[in-house]
């Protein structure tokens, strides 16, 4: 339990209207970016590492240069690397 505590949670502010669209109806990086990392953190949570180190990985792809996703993908390894197979 000690592991999923340290979930680093993304916080936006509320200016950065992370769940904005284009003019073509697509999120925008930076919301799709937190919702892949929510995602990830709820799937940790659920302990489905597999699926929540997938979802960190996308949104690392959005954001490269995002330290908490690389902590949080760090942490789904570590937990990939426990659970039973």
């Amino acid at each position: 339990m000690l592991l999923l505590m340290r979930i680093r949670p993304v916080e936006t502010d509320a200016r950065d209207a992370p769940w904005s669209a284009d003019c073509c109806g697509r999120e925008s990086a930076h919301g799709g970016a937190d919702a892949l990392a929510n995602l990830g953190n709820v799937l940790l949570l659920q302990a489905r590492p597999r699926e929540a180190l997938e979802s960190y990985e996308q949104a690392l792809r959005l954001r490269p240069a995002d330290r908490r996703m690389q902590e949080n993908i760090r942490l789904a390894r570590e937990a990939l690397a426990a659970s039973p197979r």
